[in-house]
């Protein structure tokens, strides 16, 4: 009798290893999918298309006209134009950093935020050709694009650009005494004291 009670177990033992087996292996591709779609997604590798077909904005709030390249001629500031939309996951990683850059810089330069999703900005997607948000175009002061980004992108990165495109933001901040937040110690500081 105990000869057949060991001979049950061992086949239970027999059926669960290619059960477990299965149960590991799902779990490390599943584990390996996350990492890449992270990594994508820091990256830039992943977007939103542009089209708006059942695209809705359920957030009632009514915005200011963002700024074109048009309307910032007239300041002769350097221009970021973000384009994305509330919806589409990269753009909500990238809102409090576009947030952040048109309260730190302003005077310096002009951040607009365009939701190309939206009916009324539907024109402008089209005008400045984006296929795939969320999307970043940077302007000279006289309006002459000088560098596009498609995809997700740091404040680090947008203000190194920034530099190898030109334009050391964070020193002409501090020449206009703007409050900066440091990005790698988030320790603000005051013209004069950086």
């Amino acid at each position: 009798m105990c000869e057949k009670n060991e001979n049950i177990v061992d086949q239970n033992a027999k059926d669960s290893t290619p059960n477990a087996r299965k149960n590991i292996v799902l779990g490390v591709v599943v584990a390996i999918a996350v990492v890449a779609l992270v990594s994508l997604m820091q990256r830039g590798g992943i977007c939103c298309p542009v089209s708006t077909t059942n695209q809705t904005s359920n957030t009632g709030v009514t915005a200011a006209a963002p700024i074109t390249v048009e309307t910032n001629k007239e300041k002769k500031l350097p221009l970021l134009l973000e384009f994305g939309a509330e919806q589409c996951a990269p753009c909500k990683m990238m809102a409090p950093i576009i947030d952040e850059l048109k309260k730190e810089y302003q005077g310096v330069m002009d951040v607009s935020f365009i939701d190309v999703w939206k009916k009324e900005n539907e024109a402008k997607a089209r005008k400045y050709n984006i296929q795939s948000i969320p999307a970043q175009i940077f302007y000279n002061e006289d309006g002459e694009e000088l560098w596009r980004h498609v995809g997700f992108i740091s404040k680090k990165d947008i203000l190194a650009k920034w530099l190898e495109l030109g334009y050391d933001m964070g020193k002409l901040a501090r020449q206009n005494g703007a409050i900066l937040i440091s990005a790698d110690e988030k320790v603000p500081f005051r013209s004069g004291t950086n």
